[in-house]
């Protein structure tokens, strides 16, 4: 039996915790198959988009894991992936890219803002084709399990 790859584990854990979040009625998050026509993938939105809280707020987000250990490679993100994204963000939605490194365990993982993402993002161009890993902040790391809790606790104690 062929084993699953590590960018398909993450993306199941992340699909088992959207389930009990909804199960438990605390957030509908959905998850986006990418379409194939014939042998040819198409543009897609991102993996995840949904409402959670008793306010129904807006989040979507795409996972991405990399093998790298000191860095996350932009060449892991697609141009309609980041925008769509950066306009979730822009009409008021929360957006994110869940990024797992392969030096984390795998049960952890990066919330990380798109708005992180988009400085590096666009920049590119001026050489710097990866995010190093010391620019991540430690406060967006997130256990697969129940990333919302941590998410929302985090908001409580910044007063927002």
């Amino acid at each position: 039996m062929a084993t699953q790859p590590a960018w398909k584990h993450f993306e199941n854990l992340i699909k088992a915790t959207n389930y009990k979040y909804r199960k438990d009625k605390l957030a509908v998050i959905e998850y986006h198959e990418i379409p194939i026509k014939g042998n040819t993938l198409k543009q897609s939105t991102v993996d995840f988009t949904g409402v959670y809280g008793p306010k129904g707020k807006a989040i979507a987000f795409d996972a991405k894991q990399t093998g790298e250990t000191l860095r996350f490679p932009l060449s892991n993100m697609k141009q309609h992936q980041v925008e769509f994204l950066r306009y979730w963000d822009y009409v008021g939605g929360d957006a994110y890219v869940f990024i797992q490194f392969n030096e984390l365990q795998t049960e952890e993982f990066y919330m990380t803002p798109i708005s992180f993402v988009t400085k590096f993002w666009d920049n590119r161009s001026k050489g710097r084709k990866s995010i190093p890993l010391k620019e991540f902040d430690n406060s967006w790391k997130r256990p697969i399990k129940d990333y919302l809790y941590f998410y929302e606790k985090s908001n409580h104690t910044n007063g927002k």
